[in-house]
């Protein structure tokens, strides 16, 4: 990991200042959410429990982007040094080869370790995410379910979704790289000109620049996509048990951000929405789609990158449970 000056001379002392403060992200920094006319149908601190809950949830998903930047920012250093420190007397087409084999491993060791930091952001966000549901349930029923433990296959599955997009992302970077390297020597390019065309600062337009926002992306959808995927099977294993218990879709609503489509979601779905909460089988119908969840892998892609709603459990009213108004 690079030391924190090394960061912002990579990325600009902005974007540093942005990554950090994600990484220290308090709970006033989420726009409360608005909730009215809930009569009986939830406790009162429902609302407190979600924004709490929503809060550890995205101080994980921030700390995550961050180590991935920390990490591309290492690699670009590495691949950078390897380029430039040629000898001119080596800057040779048999040469090359080897180089570009050495820095074909760099990249795969990318990839492992963008796997790797989003493994274990993923695996954070399950359990914060089971515990945030059960705190809700355990509230609105009064007392605690016996529950299982959800099985440690559930980030692994959901592992599938980045592993060949991480993979996918650096093969295509190490065959720009590797055509760069060849283009160069063949044409008298200098190492250290060659090194400046591949792995500037992850702030100039380069292959390392595109690599940050795809890897930021792909870290921010599929970590919060563990969030939901926990939450659906919490509530799923809590709905066997009670038949009170109800799903809900909850927007941070922010109004330069969030998707207007999650906007009228959130307002159609929450307690005391023109909807309300559905059961825990049921799809919540976005933009004319149906999603089981946030970021559901069924749902259009223009619903689902950089999303960051989330999937809440509420627990309803025995009479509401049965139907009646």
């Amino acid at each position: 990991m690079i030391e924190t000056l090394d960061l912002i001379d990579e990325i600009g002392p902005a974007k540093a200042v942005e990554v950090f403060a994600l990484c220290l992200r308090e709970a006033d920094d989420i726009p409360d959410i608005t909730i009215s006319g809930l009569g009986d149908e939830v406790p009162v601190d429902w609302a407190r429990m979600v924004k709490k809950s929503s809060n550890e949830v995205f101080r994980i998903e921030a700390q995550t982007r961050a180590q991935m930047i920390r990490l591309l920012a290492t690699t670009r250093k590495e691949v950078w040094k390897k380029i430039s420190s040629v000898p001119p007397g080596q800057w040779t087409a048999e040469w090359s080869g080897a180089l570009i084999g050495e820095i074909d491993s760099m990249m795969d060791e990318l990839a492992k370790g963008m796997d790797g930091v989003t493994f274990d952001g993923a695996t954070k966000i399950a359990d914060k995410s089971v515990m945030g549901i059960d705190a809700i349930i355990t509230s609105g029923l009064e007392k605690e379910l016996l529950l299982p433990q959800l099985t440690p296959q559930l980030v692994q599955a959901a592992a599938t979704f980045w592993q060949d997009e991480y993979v996918s992302m650096t093969a295509s970077a190490k065959a720009r790289i590797n055509s760069i390297i060849r283009t160069a020597v063949l044409t008298g390019e200098s190492p250290y000109a060659t090194a400046q065309l591949i792995a500037p600062k992850l702030t100039t337009p380069s292959i390392f620049k595109s690599l940050g926002h795809r890897a930021e992306a792909i870290a921010r959808t599929e970590t919060m996509r563990v969030q939901s995927m926990a939450a659906q099977m919490r509530i799923t294993q809590a709905a066997e048990v009670s038949d009170r218990i109800r799903k809900t879709w909850v927007s941070v609503l922010d109004p330069k951000r969030t998707r207007k489509s999650h906007v009228r979601a959130h307002n159609r779905y929450i307690p005391g929405g023109w909807e309300g909460p559905i059961k825990h089988d049921a799809n919540f119908l976005i933009n004319g789609s149906p999603m089981s969840f946030p970021r559901d892998p069924k749902g259009p892609v223009g619903e689902i990158v950089h999303c960051m709603c989330a999937l809440s459990a509420v627990v309803v009213s025995e009479r509401k449970a049965k139907g009646k108004k």
